[in-house]
């Protein structure tokens, strides 16, 4: 398989798309980030920056255009609209292609509530597959790692809900292990194609967290404890409101609670095979994510 070399990244100005093109950067890939027409975002030098229709096929062929690969991080709201994206990225010939794929592996999770609620990202994983069987130039990867959110964190209030005991392990990633690993998965082009990779920057457990905001915050907080069964009834309610609350509720629910079983042991994770190297452990990124936010956490 040809090197990769030039790399467009649609929603580059988002957490994720800012993660991914500094990590890029650093590796000396000719980065071209993808925004939209109305963006006034800003990037750092040597970013080729295309502003574009990313509803308009024509419009994003004059992006994709001489590109290697190209990587989706568009918002999960839109995660069901990058079929456009990936059209335009076939007819341009580009050889490689990363969904928008960041959180749980949703392939995995389709006989949850969380992972149904995920279709939009199972489709394109299946329209991948498909593209790959019908152009052998062609191939794709997704990258599976949860990006780490405090999710039942209230930051403001020092309020915190916790599901079941608590005690549950579960793996997550910073946004510079993501930003790694989309890069790692280009510089090893062959042992990721066509499947999706799994990276994590630690395991932890919602009262490791909790007592480390504790310790950080210097304050003791309240706690709302909850069943699993529970929330995920609230989640139902939200759904039938309309409420986009639902999905936080179902995830919480798949990851958190008693027996979920979602974290990576040992030689599950694809981190040792990407040489990634862990730039914080949980008390860094705990403490980061503490100094950044001065709001309720919700996911983005």
């Amino acid at each position: 398989m040809s090197s990769i070399l030039k790399v467009a990244v649609v929603g580059a100005s988002g957490n994720t798309g800012v993660a991914i093109v500094n990590a890029l950067l650093k590796q000396c890939f000719e980065v071209t980030a993808v925004t939209r027409e109305s963006s006034t975002a800003a990037f750092p030098s040597g970013v080729s920056v295309k502003r574009v229709d990313l509803t308009s096929k024509a419009s994003l062929l004059t992006a994709f255009g001489g590109q290697d690969a190209v990587i989706s991080c568009i918002s999960q709201a839109a995660v069901g609209g990058q079929d456009i994206i990936l059209d335009a990225a076939i007819e341009a010939k580009v050889k490689r292609f990363l969904p928008s794929d960041y959180g749980i592996d949703c392939m995995n999770a389709l006989d949850t509530k969380a992972g149904q609620s995920l279709e939009g990202k199972a489709k394109t994983i299946q329209h991948l597959k498909d593209l790959a069987q019908k152009h052998t130039w062609f191939s794709w990867t997704g990258l599976a790692g949860l990006r780490f959110e405090l999710l039942g964190f209230d930051m403001v209030n020092h309020a915190a809900t916790i599901i079941d005991s608590g005690k549950e392990p579960f793996s997550a990633s910073n946004l510079a292990t993501l930003g790694q690993a989309a890069t790692a998965i280009l510089r090893h082009p062959e042992e990721t194609a066509n499947r999706t990779v799994k990276v994590s920057s630690f395991t932890t457990t919602q009262n490791e967290v909790l007592e480390l905001l504790e310790a950080r915050s210097g304050a003791k907080w309240k706690i709302n404890k909850v069943s699993g069964e529970d929330l995920e009834k609230l989640g139902d309610e939200k759904k039938q409101a309309g409420d986009p609350l639902f999905f936080a509720l179902y995830l919480q629910r798949y990851i958190f609670s008693d027996g979920a079983n979602t974290a990576w042991k040992d030689g599950q994770t694809d981190n040792r095979a990407l040489d990634l190297e862990m730039e914080e452990e949980i008390q860094d990124t705990v403490s980061r994510v503490l100094s950044e936010y001065s709001s309720p956490i919700l996911p983005s």
